[in-house]
């Protein structure tokens, strides 16, 4: 009897120690009352906590959909678990991230290496992102109970080059009638009175929003720059990355490329542009195919595209506004936000940090008579609450980053991009078509 009790103690302090080291990295002692099923459960067994399984059936007979609801529910707590906690599979949609990512790769996401963040809306059908399973447009949460933003502690902080997968700061907002568009990018465009009126539109939580993919190329505190392209981090060229991508202007001598050579060089027939009337292709390519193209005898010159046109970003790169004439290739410099630093509120700094003061702390601004009041109290300066992150694509050219649509806040980050699981095309077959060659690929 001695032994058989002291087994059952020994149960419950191995799963009380797992458990209070949970709640400690939850850091919400309330959870601790969690312990008192715990002791039941191991120890005195006097509450039915499982009662769809009866304590003593007739003969000893269990019904098999019993055994079948019992591996469910683990199966699902486990999962749960490990979504929230752990570990989150994500699919590759665009080619934004070529070569180091591809359309069709599924990766597995680490959140524990930044700490795993906690749900702003707890409220919500188990395994699921916004909308419920079999429907597109059928919310998968109540918004009526939001929680503040919490993430637990992490095994590191984000490093420049890391790939990080985030919540999509500017969809935040989002038009029903086109869901493929920017709705930030169509009110620059059209009056908001207009698309509030004509459109269907609808606002999604922090951690509802859709989700991407991109490098982390600057951090808090850091000043950057881009120059033709190439990116510059507190006035240092950025390490050299080796699946980074750029278009080129291929010039060849009226010959065509060899549809069987682009495939050669990993290159989508339905990503390359040819303009008959000048023989000259636009073709992206990484830095070790650039020597094979230069050396096809078809090849007249090989030439980075650069766009020099400053007033092509006006409406259309971050912040769009006369006094930041940016674009794609000639970005910045730009001071990446920390959280306790200050800015000066001037009619300058406005473009740069309004979004972040309004949209993502929620904070009320407006300007009188030269004169800044922040939550209605007058201010020359404001101390940003959070940290925020630079990301672009690795393919610089066919890439919606930061460039276009600004800074990532913290509050948004969900983990770091880790392996490749599985990689199909999109227009592939499984598994005959698997992209072996990719699979259990670490992400770097």
């Amino acid at each position: 009897m001695h032994r058989f009790l002291n087994r059952k103690l020994l149960y419950f302090i191995i799963w009380a120690i797992l458990y209070s080291l949970w709640v400690l990295w939850l850091d919400n002692y309330w959870f601790f009352i969690g312990l008192v099923p715990i002791f039941d459960l191991s120890v005195t067994k006097k509450i039915n906590w499982f009662f769809w399984r009866k304590r003593n059936p007739k003969n000893g007979k269990v019904y098999y959909w019993v055994d079948w609801l019992d591996a469910f529910l683990l199966a699902f707590l486990l999962a749960f678990i490990m979504r929230v906690f752990f570990i989150e599979a994500y699919t590759i949609p665009t080619a934004s991230m070529e070569k180091t990512l591809i359309t069709g790769d599924y990766i597995f996401v680490s959140k524990v290496h930044y700490g795993p963040k906690m749900p702003v809306t707890p409220i919500a059908f188990p395994l699921t992102h916004n909308t419920l399973p079999l429907s597109k447009n059928t919310p998968s949460y109540l918004t009526w109970l939001r929680m503040p933003y919490k993430r637990l502690k992490g095994f590191t902080g984000i490093k420049r080059e890391d790939v990080v997968v985030f919540h999509f700061p500017a969809a935040d907002t989002v038009i029903l009638d086109m869901p493929d568009q920017n709705y930030h990018a169509v009110t620059r465009m059209m009056d908001r009175n207009e698309v509030l009126q004509n459109y269907s539109i609808k606002a999604y939580p922090v951690d509802k929003r859709e989700n991407y993919v991109k490098r982390c190329v600057a951090l808090p505190g850091d000043t950057l720059m881009i120059r033709g392209g190439n990116v510059y981090v507190n006035e240092k060229f950025q390490d050299e990355i080796e699946t980074l991508m750029f278009d080129y202007l291929v010039e060849t001598d009226g010959n065509l490329l060899d549809t069987a050579y682009l495939k050669g060089l990993e290159i989508d027939a339905e990503t390359v542009y040819y303009n008959p009337s000048t023989s000259v292709y636009e073709l992206p390519l990484e830095n070790r195919n650039l020597q094979k193209v230069n050396d096809h005898p078809n090849v007249i010159s090989v030439k980075k595209f650069e766009n020099q046109n400053l007033f092509s970003g006006l409406y259309n790169i971050f912040p769009y506004s006369r006094d930041y004439l940016w674009n794609e290739d000639f970005f910045g410099p730009l001071i990446v936000p920390r959280k306790g630093d200050s800015i000066y509120l001037t009619i300058e700094s406005l473009p740069l940090y309004q979004r972040i003061i309004t949209a993502y702390e929620n904070n009320h601004l407006e300007m009188k008579d030269s004169l800044f009041f922040v939550n209605g109290q007058e201010t020359k300066s404001y101390t940003f609450q959070m940290d925020y992150y630079f990301m672009v694509g690795d393919n610089r050219h066919n890439s919606s980053d930061s460039r276009f649509w600004g800074l990532v806040p913290e509050d948004h980050i969900v983990g770091k991009a880790m392996v490749i699981w599985l990689s199909i095309p999109e227009s592939g077959k499984f598994p005959s078509d698997i992209r072996w060659n990719r699979v259990l690929k670490k992400i770097r």
